[in-house]
């Protein structure tokens, strides 16, 4: 169960979303009774550093701050204590309770942690999360299906599967995150570790067509038939940016919180400032 109480939190988004549901409509959230899924609600997540969320927190009021907060780590470049001082200044601040969406990066090490020979440095992660104390999502090996990192899907699939029965075994509260960026099934099925190793699905949001095209629609009904919440792990207006008025809102916003809106499976974003 979760430590913290964030109902002012999902409070603030219950209000967003049904503000936009004057216009757009609104679908209620299921639960799947996933590892720290909440009930019916959307958590409010931001970052991707300590002064993105920051700045974040410092325009909003103390009922819509997020509870969500974006970290990333490395097998060789553990942050516990560095992620720990972190959250633990806004605990002190503003007496709330963060969870950490976590993106371990493994990148060009998935053969060798699927072979076993990076085990040692699983179990230190372990004892980082366990250091940590706070609720994590763990996006392992985020955007599985990107170009860039170049993943083996079955050396992916073995790396995730490893670092999760690790994880598990601890009995660490860890959500296992299987993350990828918007593409045909045919781009990122391969490389999904299995049902019974991925706690929330997750997808990345950087532009209108991320939000808008077929294929995000259906990652997000699959992953409402499969019982699986969804994140958005990573999201911006790259397009469209902020300083437009009228034109950044229209242009990235209102379609962003529509598609949150009405899709289900949504339990959860991340806006990186």
């Amino acid at each position: 169960m979760l430590k913290c109480d964030f109902k002012r939190t999902i409070l603030t988004i219950i209000l967003v979303l049904c503000t936009a549901s004057l216009t757009f409509g609104y679908t209620a959230r299921p639960y799947y009774g996933a590892m720290l899924e909440p009930l019916d609600t959307v958590y409010n997540g931001a970052g991707a550093d300590f002064d993105g969320f920051n700045n974040y927190v410092n325009v909003m009021d103390a009922g819509e701050h997020p509870s969500v907060y974006m970290a990333y780590w490395g097998l060789h470049d553990l942050r516990a204590d560095a992620t720990l001082q972190e959250i633990e200044y806004f605990n002190q601040l503003n007496n709330e309770y963060l969870i950490v969406e976590l993106g371990l990066y493994i990148v060009g090490m998935e053969d060798e942690i699927a072979a076993g020979l990076w085990d040692k440095e699983i179990e230190n992660l372990c004892d980082a999360l366990e250091q940590l104390g706070h609720p994590v999502l763990m996006m392992i090996g985020y955007e599985s299906n990107y170009s860039g990192n170049n993943y083996e899907p079955n050396a992916y699939k073995q790396a995730f599967i490893r670092i999760t029965n690790a994880v598990r075994a601890r009995n660490l509260e860890v959500a296992t995150v299987w993350s990828i960026i918007p593409a045909h099934p045919s781009q990122y099925m391969p490389y999904y570790p299995g049902d019974e190793y991925v706690d929330w699905w997750s997808i990345n949001f950087y532009n209108n067509w991320a939000i808008t095209n077929t294929y995000t629609s259906i990652f997000l009904a699959d992953a409402h038939s499969r019982s699986k919440p969804v994140i958005i792990g990573e999201s911006a207006p790259a397009d469209n940016n902020t300083t437009n008025g009228q034109s950044s809102w229209d242009g990235w916003f209102i379609p962003y919180f529509l598609k949150i809106g009405m899709s289900p499976a949504i339990k959860g974003f991340c806006y990186v400032n």
